[in-house]
């Protein structure tokens, strides 16, 4: 068996923050030429092209970093070889910038890939002695751009700050068997398994079969017969058989380096400002500002031509729950509008109130001076002052009467 993954966080970014490669030339900044984004135009809508190879203001600006390093990892008891290929960074609009680590696995029993991804994707409780050679070649370089680059330093947090939400690091993989292997397993139970990094073998027994039931049928991707895939909420698993090369990098580009990093994007950054909206760290009306543009710029319904592309996206959007994140922020919104709507119209009845107030009082004085005119105050009181006030006093409690019991059946309804 052959294992492909990519492990994945991500960040927020100073608002200065210097480019990568300024702060570690090791870094190579990822560009495509114009041949290659016509390619791409080809099979995906230009937006999104340009969204995925962007500057990092109006879409990614992509970096890579060589490794190519054989480390041990230890876990559960064994120690396991595992090839950390590259790091990938993703610098993204809103001062988000996204992480992937890319390792690669053999062995007979894939086991041995649910047990080592289990471990690492961990990162809030690595043992240095465990995954030493792992922190040292992968994660390391992306501490030191963390410390550079986002305001602060990990410290003694250790690596959890490289994952911003949460204590894991998102997956996603690729599992490919050789065809007598394929032909043996239960297809369906080994993409649960690998996709849930349980032992194999173990989900009939401790998994109910409503749940299974309701993923498979669900979150499953399954259109040819060479190979499946699931998409959960911390993993995108695909699971193959004689996959070719060309296959399996057609995959790793498109699938992972475009779609599900850019949707990935989109759930840092939606739970992100949901946090924002509901602590009120920021102006409400600049949020909103923010959200609109974002839905204009980096959201996307439909990102390509042909169908497969669109079932992997649609999949893969169920699976990270963004359409939900996005509506609990719509209902944010809707809310915040609601009761902007109702201060709004209690300084304007405030207002209305005052001038009423005012307008009462110019008719008393007018009122008064009608009655004195009819009835003169001198002759019918004796003093023209003591009718005026007499008059005044009287149509202040008229009024004033009016208004307490319109406030108060007002209230009643």
């Amino acid at each position: 068996m052959r294992y492909t993954g990519f492990l994945c966080g991500g960040f927020t970014l100073a608002g200065n923050a210097p480019a990568p490669s300024d702060v570690d030339g090791a870094w190579r900044r990822i560009e495509k030429n114009k041949g290659e984004i016509e390619e791409f135009e080809s099979f995906y809508y230009p937006d999104f092209v340009a969204f995925n190879y962007g500057d990092g203001r109006r879409g990614m600006a992509r970096y890579s970093l060589d490794v190519g390093r054989d480390v041990r990892v230890c876990a559960f008891g064994r120690e396991y070889g595992v090839t950390v290929r590259s790091v990938s960074l993703f610098v993204a609009p809103y001062r988000l910038m996204l992480f992937a680590v890319h390792v690669e696995q053999s062995s007979d029993d894939a086991n041995d890939f649910t047990a080592v991804m289990s471990v690492l994707r961990n990162i809030g409780e690595y043992d240095p002695v465990a995954v030493g050679g792992f922190i040292d070649a992968a994660l390391a370089p992306v501490a030191r751009l963390y410390d550079a680059m986002a305001g602060q330093r990990a410290g003694a947090a250790g690596y959890r700050p490289l994952v911003e939400n949460g204590n894991k690091l998102k997956i996603f993989q690729i599992v490919e068997l050789d065809d007598p292997e394929w032909q043996a397993a239960d297809t369906d139970r080994l993409l649960f398994e690998t996709a849930m990094l349980m032992r194999v073998g173990s989900s009939a027994v401790s998994s109910s079969p409503e749940y299974f039931g309701r993923i498979m049928e669900n979150n499953r991707i399954s259109i040819y017969n060479n190979w499946k895939a699931l998409a959960l909420f911390d993993t995108f698993t695909m699971l193959g058989h004689d996959v070719p090369d060309w296959l399996r990098q057609n995959w790793i580009d498109n699938y992972f380096n475009m779609i599900y990093v850019s949707l990935l994007f989109n759930k840092l950054y939606l739970f992100r400002l949901n946090i924002l909206f509901r602590k009120r760290l920021r102006k409400i009306d600049r949020l909103e500002r923010e959200f609109d543009e974002f839905e204009r710029t980096c959201r996307f319904a439909k990102i390509s031509y042909n169908f497969m592309p669109l079932e992997i996206c649609d999949g893969i959007n169920r699976g990270l729950d963004i359409d939900s994140e996005e509506e609990r922020l719509y209902q944010m919104i809707e809310r915040e509008n609601d009761r902007a709507e109702k201060r709004s119209d209690q300084h304007m009845n405030s207002l209305l109130f005052f001038l009423t107030c005012l307008a009462s009082l110019s008719a008393v004085w007018d009122a008064s001076c009608l009655l004195n005119e009819m009835y003169p105050f001198d002759s019918y009181v004796g003093s023209s002052l003591f009718g005026f006030r007499m008059v005044a006093y009287l149509l202040i409690l008229l009024i004033a009467t009016a208004i307490l019991i319109s406030r108060m059946l007002g209230r009643k309804r």
